[in-house]
């Protein structure tokens, strides 16, 4: 399934348009658009069947949601089934932007990983504060419905320029050997009054191997951020041997 979304504002009201199309090999059943935003929920009506493909649309109005200057989150679910009654669950999260427009300096990267067939995993996220100030951060992890976690939030403080990490428990509830689903980690903070928030992707695979890898910048960054703990390791032990041999 493949979706796409745009939202847009006209005399205050709201409306966020989303269409999935029907990109794989055979039919869907049961095909229902839903959106989670800031607490609330709302679902389109179902389709019985959506060939290949073909879309469906839905609009769902969200106008009062926005109120401060910032960058918002919201979930965008489908829902559908195969010939078999195999229930899948597609998820995407988009952002609504209300000016004035800061772009985030927290950056997420996720670690591809892999979960046995009915067992469980460990999924990572590294986030790094690419800004001048500490930044206290609210943590949403956003699963399939076929996957799910022990703790689905967290919260972290990040001072500037540091990189973290966090791990979160993973389980296949439902989701079947081959298959691969993109599991979504949202950061949020306060900003001088607005509300901004970021969000970082990784892959999970069911019952096959993944190797886990972290892209080279985020090896770069965990460096530079033990440079400065090894050069004065060093420089301390070079000041101790100075004295002992004066």
């Amino acid at each position: 399934m493949a979706t796409r979304y745009s939202l847009t504002t006209t005399a205050g009201e709201s409306v966020l348009a989303v269409t999935v199309e029907n990109r794989g090999d055979v039919p869907a059943h049961a095909v229902q658009i839903a959106v989670d935003v800031e607490g609330s929920s709302f679902a389109g009506a179902t389709r019985q069947k959506l060939g290949v493909d073909e879309s469906v649309s839905a609009e769902f109005p969200l106008t009062g949601f926005f109120q401060a200057p910032g960058r918002y989150p919201f979930v965008i679910r489908t829902y559908y089934k195969d010939a078999a009654g195999q229930r899948y669950t597609a998820l995407i999260v988009g952002f609504y932007e209300r000016q004035p427009v800061v772009k985030p300096d927290i950056t997420i990267q996720g670690v591809a990983t892999a979960v046995p067939t009915e067992g469980k995993g460990r999924l990572t996220f590294f986030l790094r504060n690419e800004g001048t100030v500490k930044r206290n951060l609210d943590l949403s992890l956003y699963l399939p419905d076929e996957l799910s976690a022990p703790r689905e939030h967290a919260v972290l403080e990040l001072a500037p320029g540091a990189t973290d990490s966090i791990v979160f428990a993973l389980e296949n509830y439902s989701a079947r050997t081959g298959s691969r689903y993109p599991v979504t980690l949202v950061s949020r903070y306060k900003h001088e009054g607005g509300d901004y928030s970021v969000a970082g992707t990784a892959f999970v695979r069911v019952g096959t191997t993944v190797s886990t890898e972290v892209k080279p910048r985020w090896i770069w960054f965990i460096l530079c951020g033990l440079l400065p703990v090894v050069i004065i390791t060093l420089r301390l032990y070079e000041r101790k041997k100075r004295l002992l041999t004066e």
